[in-house]
Parts: structure tokens; sequence; C-alpha cells
């Protein structure tokens, strides 16, 4: 494909053999993968394609998000260990918590958003890849990750501020004016929803779309004209999801806990409507250096996959939309 005497720029364009349906061009040729404008696949084929892509690619994926989930879990559990060694309830007061214990505690919190989207950025990248069968390899993603991390970040912080200054215009609503308040919750819910659907693509945009694209208005451009049929696969996405966690969480009972299950009945006793409360050390509840072990593991494992189906799912979606993406 040409452009004059130039090669075509990566990107959509007419399928030769079928102009009503679109094709991607890797800028050195035709890709096998294809949308149709203004429409999604159905939801049997997108499912599909989700876990085919997972059953071609799952060596990859399995070990992309196996080692980011075990490394940014092991990181915060040790870091939270550290902070919470002395910290205790005596005479149902929180004692020994100081200034440091607070920033620390900060620290990792903002650790785990920046591992977490590292994270996702390189998984986005590589079911990416994965879709449009061009090889992916972990190595490829984790770098394009790095790469794309700070506009992640930039982006995140913005959001979660402005969804801050949202909530505390409602809040301050809600206590001068009672009335208001209640009409602006009803609206916070579903303008959440929309939102939630115009947002959900995000992390996907970043990761995938070439620089200098509106993140923002790529992700929100997957549900243009399709808002419902976008909705209702994501709410498929995450019920089917949740079911499988709850079930899977109820299968493994105890194995899989950071909290001392026992312990804890021990310290917490409930008596008629009295809830009593000894003196414990937090770092008594947690458990031993084998338990905890066995539990990053097994809930990097049921993390993993669900990250892993769950960005395959998304980024499907993604690409069938026909949102800008480079290779």
């Amino acid at each position: 494909m040409t452009q004059g005497s130039e090669q075509a720029p990566a990107g959509w364009y007419p399928d030769p053999h079928s102009p009503e349906r679109m094709r991607y061009f890797d800028g050195e040729m035709w890709t096998n993968h294809f949308h149709h404008p203004g429409r999604l696949p159905d939801i049997g084929k997108w499912l599909s394609s989700t876990f085919t892509v997972f059953g071609r690619y799952w060596q990859g994926a399995a070990a992309l998000t196996l080692g980011t989930s075990l490394v940014g879990g092991l990181g915060v559990w040790l870091a939270l260990r550290v902070l919470i060694a002395d910290v205790a309830i005596v005479d149902e007061r929180l004692i020994n918590v100081g200034a440091g214990t607070v920033f620390g505690g900060v620290a990792v919190v903002l650790f785990a958003v920046v591992w977490q989207g590292f994270g996702w950025l390189a998984m986005s990248r590589f079911m990416q890849r994965a879709h449009f069968q061009a090889a992916p390899t972990v190595a490829d993603s984790l770098q394009h990750a790095l790469r794309r991390l700070s506009r992640y970040l930039a982006i995140v912080f913005s959001l979660a501020l402005a969804a801050l200054l949202v909530m505390l215009i409602v809040a301050l609503l809600t206590v001068a004016v009672p009335a208001l308040g209640v009409i602006a919750l009803l609206a916070l819910l579903v303008g959440g929803v929309w939102v939630m659907v115009k947002l959900a693509f995000l992390f996907v945009a970043i990761a995938v779309a070439p620089p200098g694209t509106p993140m923002l208005q790529a992700s929100a451009d997957v549900s243009s004209g399709r808002f419902w049929g976008v909705l209702g696969r994501l709410a498929l996405l995450t019920i089917g999801l949740a079911v499988a966690g709850q079930i899977i969480a109820v299968g493994l009972g105890d194995f899989g806990q950071f909290i001392d299950p026992d312990e804890l009945a021990e310290v917490v006793r409930v008596r008629g409507e009295t809830v009593i409360i000894r003196d414990f050390t937090v770092e008594a509840l947690l458990p031993s250096t084998g338990k905890l072990i066995v539990a990053l593991i097994i809930n990097s494992i049921v993390q993993g996959a669900s990250a892993i189906i769950s960005t395959s799912a998304l980024t499907r979606l993604y690409l069938d939309s026909g949102a800008p993406s480079e290779l």
C-alpha cells in the first residue's frame, strides 16, 4: 500500500478486498485485523477472540502478570510490615502511629498506584500486539509501559483531583441545601456510569495509541454512537469476573488470606450486641512467612488471570472500535 511514492503510515484503511470494512495496515503490510465503522462485534465473537488470544500467548501473558503482581505485592507487604511493626491497640486506642507511619503509608499507596499502572500498561501493550498477531514479547511490553508511565501518572492524578473536587462540591451542596444535595447525588450516580464507560479504555489508549493522541478522547470515542452496547459488554465482563472470583474465594477458604483468621477471631469477639476488642499488636494478625508466600502466590495467580482476561477483552473492544493504535 502506498500514498504516491511513499509508504502509507500505520493505521486503519478501507480493506481492498471488502471496502465496507476497515483493515489495519502496520506501515509495511496488511494485518488480519478488521473492524466495521460504527459497529462492535457480537458478544460471542468478542468473547471468543478474547480467550483465543490468551490460548495462543498465555505463556508471555502469564509471565508478565505474575511477575508484576508478585514483585508489587511483595514490595507492598514488606513495606507495610515495617511500618506497622509497633502499631497496636491498647484499651481500644491506636498507639505507636506517628508522622513517619502516616507518610510511609502514603508512600506505599503511591508505589502501589504507580506499579499497578505500570502492570496495566504492559499488559495492554502485550494484548494489543497479541490481537494483531504481531509477536508480543514481555521485554517489549515492559519497555513500552515504562515510556508511557509518566503520561499515565499525569492523567490519573489529574482525574483523581477532579473527582475529589466534584465530591467536595456535592458534599457542600448536601450540607447547605439538602434537597439540592439529593439531586446532585442522583446526577453524580448517573454521570458516574457515563464517565465509567467513557474512561473504561483509558489505560488501553495510553498504552497503545500513537504519541500525540488525545487519550481521553480516544477512550471516549470507543462508545461513541454505541454507548449501550459497550455498557452491556462491560457489565457482562464485570459480573462474570466477580462471580468467578467469589467462587474461587469460597473454594480457597482460609488459603490466600493476608490476615490470620484464627488470631482475628481471638482479638475481636461479639457477645450479643457488644463487640469486645482485646489489646493486640497489628503484627500479630499477620500470617507466618510461609503462609504469606502462599497467599502472595495464590492472589497473584487469581488476580493475574482476571487481569489477563479483562485486559484482553478491553483491548479487543478498543481495537474493534477503530480507535487509534500503533504497533
